[in-house]
């Protein structure tokens, strides 16, 4: 089979197409965008395989000039970026698939392989003219350029192309919802509602009432009649959040909404149409509670059709500086304040942290940040004390530590906490096993400052 690569990296063009002739594919280069469309009028080529940062604005002609000599080619494109506006842009401009750069060659190997069977099935059948242009791009939401946050941005765009439910997985904290929102901000629907409602917080009666509306008289304090937000959303997208907790009934009556595509709000014998899509979310594991039949496995089909996973934070601690970055702005420019930088020390501690709460936590932890410094450098004592309580302390001489006094380790010991407390005594005393009292006679003794404020407190 015939694979065009369009690279202007003579040594990176060279080892794929070593690679890719392994797989039994008959490449040809292009050096540059212009030679490359040149070669795709003249012959068909089934695959492309393009540099997108050569091809820049060019990538979408590139793309027509090889699909209008064959409909059904497929085009990959590399990135040296990778952000979740170049993963729309790439999906949305016809391409079948990208990948970021650095990557394993074996991994863009199997995305090529894949494409293959891809192409094979595709030329059984007719295949639709790609769309003239690519559509806008809504403002960027999702931050982050790891590996597995490029595999979100992936699904994300190629996500926006359908109708069909969304499944996000991940744990309490990790942007489900901001997920949610980019699909929706992306898609044709964008211009209808995006309404958003969390599953867990509501009892089961109430659940019911806001999702599919209520009649007058339903209930006791059903005093008129109620849109769902099944129907307030119509045409637009509903995000149900932990989906994983509603009830056995309440699966059911959800099943016959998205099988039926419409809804029968309490009290009322009226069925009404709804146009909905529905991306649902939750840090539960679904297919566990399948088996278990706790979760309707008919359900689960049903909300599954395009399943997303969030990455934990922990497992993407390569995005820290730049959610840092983001959060430090967004807080300063809140404040107005002239907070600019975390120190190198500072920024230490973020990245060894293991944020149990993720992105949630490190937000929450950048506007504490921001609040506490009066600096225009956010350092380890002006982090959160759960965090600052994480710093190690300070480097020892195993010979010198042998002569140190009890007093003296104590007394070190007391100064850490207080400092990774910010002087809050009620903390700081918590931590340390003892009770307010005893904390303030150490102090003393050891000529420790607790601050102003906690000498008030005494008083």
């Amino acid at each position: 089979m015939k694979l065009l690569l369009v690279d202007n990296d003579e040594a990176r063009a060279t080892d794929l197409s070593k690679r890719f002739a392994q797989d039994e594919f008959e490449v040809e280069i292009g050096a540059t965008p212009k030679q490359a469309q040149e070669l795709a009028s003249e012959r068909d080529y089934p695959l492309v395989v393009a540099d997108l940062n050569i091809c820049q604005a060019d990538h979408f002609g590139l793309i027509r000039a090889c699909q209008r000599r064959n409909p059904n080619t497929l085009v990959i494109l590399m990135t040296g970026v990778g952000s979740l506006e170049e993963a729309i842009d790439a999906v949305s401009s016809g391409a079948y698939d990208y990948i970021s750069r650095p990557f394993d060659l074996e991994d863009l190997a199997l995305i090529v392989r894949k494409a293959r069977f891809r192409w094979e099935a595709l030329s059984k059948k007719a295949v639709k003219t790609p769309q003239a242009s690519p559509p806008a791009v809504a403002p960027k939401v999702l931050v982050g350029k790891s590996r597995k946050m490029l595999e979100v941005y992936r699904s994300v765009a190629k996500a926006i192309r359908t109708n069909g439910n969304v499944l996000i997985k991940g744990e309490t904290g990790t942007g489900k919802e901001l997920v949610a929102r980019a699909i929706h901000a992306n898609s044709p629907r964008k211009s209808k509602r995006f309404l958003a409602i969390n599953c867990a917080a509501l009892t089961d009666t109430l659940l019911e009432s806001e999702l599919f509306g209520h009649v007058r008289g339903a209930f006791t304090g059903a005093h008129q009649n109620k849109k769902g937000f099944f129907e307030e959303a119509n045409g637009g997208t509903l995000f149900l959040d932990e989906i994983g907790d509603i009830s056995p009934s309440l699966q059911v009556k959800l099943l016959r909404v998205l099988q039926d595509q419409e809804v029968r709000p309490v009290g009322s014998s009226e069925y009404l149409p709804v146009d909905v899509r529905v991306i649902a979310a939750t840090h539960r594991d679904l297919e566990m509670m399948a088996e278990k039949e706790i979760f309707r496995e008919d359900l689960l089909y049903r909300l599954r059709v395009i399943p997303i996973q969030i990455p934990p934070l922990r497992e993407r601690i390569e995005d820290i500086d730049e959610l840092v970055a983001y959060f430090l702005f967004r807080y300063a420019e809140r404040d107005k304040k002239a907070v600019v930088s975390v120190s190198d020390e500072a920024n230490e501690f973020l990245r060894s942290y293991s944020w149990p709460g993720n992105i949630r936590e490190l937000e929450h932890a950048l506007e504490y940040a921001v609040s506490m410094t009066s600096a225009a450098v956010i350092l380890p004592e002006d982090l959160p004390p759960e965090i600052a309580m994480m710093m190690p302390a300070p480097p020892v001489d195993r010979e010198e530590s042998k002569w140190k006094t009890l007093d003296d380790v104590e007394r070190e010991h007391i100064s850490r906490t207080l400092a990774a407390t910010q002087n809050n005594v009620s903390r700081a005393s918590e931590l340390l096993g003892i009770d307010r009292g005893t904390l303030y006679r150490k102090a003393e003794k050891f000529g420790l400052s607790l601050g102003r404020r906690n000498e008030r407190e005494v008083g």
